[in-house]
This record gives structure tokens, C-alpha cells and sequence, in this order.
């Protein structure tokens, strides 16, 4: 997913630095993007405004702790499964890390970074549908976070890229977006997007 949000949004004209714990694996991933640089995770967090944390849930908690956030805009598009994750082709969902009720990962990497500025969001997109595109469909991404404007940059950007997003508010609501991916897994298709369509009238 990291990938293919790189490569839109390179190919829309923004900067893209990728980062990756082998930073000669990073070059290798921004040569093939289009992305301006590669470096490690924290060179790359300190080269953007936004950073997008494009992980394996048991790999957040060491990766987010480490990282130079203050005052960044952090997009979340993570899962708190412990198994595969959703890796766009053959995902596995089954066993999750058990959270409070009310509680989300959003939540949890919002306390692990807490002067980031998180936005969950696009966490329920297949990764090789994202890679692929999706013509002429404008899918839905729902984003949600605790700071409106940090709220409204993801949503410019997601437009920039071909998205439709849909302001679901606060970070509160994190786990209701959590919630779609199992479902989108669970359907089995990467072909799938879901759009929103609003109806006027009684």
C-alpha cells in the first residue's frame, strides 16, 4: 500500500521520499516509483510534512516510537491483525490484537506519537487494486483524526490521487474504519471499491 499511495502521489506532482529499514531497499522502491529519494524510516519522516505509515501491525510500536513525528501529519493506514496482513492479493485476517471496546490502533499510535497529528485512512483499500487503479471510479476513503486540518490535507491529497473522501470526524471513530477491512476481506475481491452516493428527498 505504501507503494502504490507513493507512486499516485508522485505521479500527482507531489514530493516522495520512501523510507524502509534498509534504506538501499528504499532508493531501489523510490527508483521504480518516480519518488524523489529513499532513505531509513526516520529520514524520510523528517523529509516530508506527511508521513504515511504503511506497515505490519507488530512492526508499528518499535517503527512510530523511533520516529522524529512532532508536529506531522501521520496518515494511518494500518491493521491491528497479527497474522498477514492485508497485503492486496492473498490477505489473511484471524488474529487480532485485542483491544479495549471503543478502543483502535489509530487510537493506540495517536498515545505511542502523541504530538503527531493522526489520520486514519485508507486502511480498507486493496493494496494491488490501489496499484493497479480504478478508472473511471472515484472510491470511497473515509478519513478520520483529532485535528480538522490535518483531517482536510489527507483528503486533499486523496482527491489529488482519484479518491472520493468522506470526513467521518474524529479519531474516536477509528475503529469503525478498522471494522471495514475484514469486510472488504471477507468479500474476496480486489476488484472491489467502495463509492458512496448521497441521495436527495424523502
Amino acid at each position: 500500500m505504501g507503494s502504490a499511495l507513493g507512486r499516485s502521489l508522485a505521479s500527482a506532482g507531489h514530493r516522495v521520499t520512501i523510507g524502509s529499514r534498509d534504506p538501499e531497499r528504499a532508493r531501489a522502491i523510490a527508483g521504480r516509483l518516480g519518488a524523489a529519494a529513499g532513505t531509513d524510516y526516520a529520514g524520510a519522516t523528517a523529509a516530508g510534512e506527511v508521513v504515511i505509515l504503511a506497515l505490519p501491525w507488530q512492526a508499528v510500536h518499535a517503527v512510530v516510537t523511533g520516529l522524529p513525528l512532532d508536529g506531522k501529519i501521520l496518515i494511518d493506514v494500518t491493521n491491528p491483525y497479527l497474522d498477514d496482513t492485508f497485503d492486496g492479493q492473498e490477505a489473511v485476517w484471524s488474529v487480532r490484537e485485542e483491544l479495549a471496546a471503543g478502543e483502535s490502533g489509530a487510537a493506540l499510535i495517536q498515545r505511542m506519537a502523541p504530538d503527531a497529528r493522526v489520520v486514519k485512512a485508507f486502511n480498507h483499500i486493496w493494496a494491488n487494486a490501489a496499484q493497479r487503479g480504478f478508472g473511471a471510479v472515484r472510491p470511497a476513503v473515509f478519513v478520520c483524526g483529532d485535528d480538522a486540518a490535518a483531517r482536510d490535507v489527507v483528503a486533499g491529497l486523496a482527491r489529488d490521487i482519484g479518491y472520493d473522501p468522506r470526513d467521518v470526524g474524529g479519531l474516536e471513530r477509528a475503529g469503525w474504519l478498522e471494522a471495514l477491512t475484514p469486510l472488504v476481506v471477507a468479500l474476496g475481491d480486489p476488484a472491489y471499491a467502495l463509492t458512496v452516493t448521497r441521495t436527495d428527498g424523502a
